[in-house]
């Protein structure tokens, strides 16, 4: 049989990853937030008659 093979590292190596996957996150929050404010591009009216008709 194979022996197990494990991956070892030092947390100070998940520094980089981590620090990059935060400021991802923020960046989604960021951009989720500031576009619940936007105004529709197209909202026509409900009294709107088309004029072909």
């Amino acid at each position: 049989m194979s022996s197990p093979k494990f991956m070892v590292f030092k947390l100070k190596d998940l520094r980089i990853p981590f620090i990059i996957f935060l400021v991802a996150i923020a960046l989604l929050i960021f951009f989720l937030v500031r576009n619940k404010g936007a105004a529709q591009t197209f909202a026509p009216s409900d009294t709107y008659q088309d004029a072909g008709t």
